[in-house]
């Protein structure tokens, strides 16, 4: 398994998170290129995807944001496929971000 952060948003990128963000919300509603590649360029977002044999397994989102008492930090949006959970995505996710 392989962990690393979305830096340039592709055409694998774009059908990765068509099929697993139905999974995280219940409908058919996934993010547009555009939604992926405004994420992706935000300073305060990190975009990490698991992939396994060149499949995206799972993908999470590290958002930052500076208060006046520091640097917050928290994790949203953790989808894992259905095909691949139980396999360890979601810990390995975690503890990379």
């Amino acid at each position: 398994m392989k962990i690393e952060r979305v830096t340039i948003v592709d055409d694998h990128i774009v059908s990765s998170f068509s099929r697993l963000i139905p999974q995280l919300t219940g409908n058919e509603k996934y993010p547009s290129r555009e939604a992926l590649e405004e994420v992706v360029r935000s300073e305060n977002n990190f975009l990490f995807i698991a992939t396994i044999d060149g499949e995206v397994t799972g993908s999470l989102t590290l958002l930052f944001n500076r208060l006046v008492t520091g640097l917050k930090g928290w994790i949203e949006d953790v989808v894992v496929d259905e095909a691949a959970r139980g396999k360890g995505v979601a810990t390995a996710l975690i503890w990379h971000a």
